[in-house]
């Protein structure tokens, strides 16, 4: 596995963390939509609550995606949020986590 996949995280959350991960999986079909539909105003939702979660959580990339997504969602840049919202759906099905 990649080392960018793989993710160190408190054993405190260790009760908390796969069920954080499944919901952002539960979503991605829905912000994979959005993000062909132009609905905006739901991925800067969705990103603005990523950005102050995910770290928060352990996760600092998805926090930066968080970030880059509500900008470009604000920004209505269309190509860019695909991106986005490409790298957040790769980066979630992917991570490996460890708890240290």
């Amino acid at each position: 596995m990649d080392p960018f996949y793989r993710v160190k995280i408190d054993p405190e959350l260790k009760e908390l963390v796969p069920s954080y991960l499944e919901r952002i999986c539960s979503q991605n079909l829905v912000l994979e939509e959005a993000s062909k539909c132009g609905n905006f105003s739901f991925i800067e939702s969705y990103a603005h609550k990523l950005k102050g979660i995910a770290s928060s959580y352990g996760f600092p990339y998805l926090s930066e995606l968080g970030q880059e997504l509500e900008v470009k969602s604000q920004m209505k840049m269309e190509q860019e949020v695909r991106d986005i919202v490409l790298k957040l759906i790769d980066y979630v099905t992917k991570v490996e986590v460890t708890y240290e």
